[in-house]
């Protein structure tokens, strides 16, 4: 497995307890959305 491929598939699993509200989830999405986002530089 090439270096890049064993990169892109690597996860981490983590095990949590009890669930978010549908009001927690969209507040964290939209701090996620407000976060700095390196001068609108897009790399894929």
């Amino acid at each position: 497995m090439e270096t890049f491929e064993m990169i892109k598939s690597r996860k981490a699993v983590r095990q949590y307890t009890g669930q978010i509200t549908d009001e927690q989830l969209n507040n964290i999405l939209l701090a996620a959305n407000a976060g700095a986002v390196g001068l609108g530089k897009f790399e894929d």
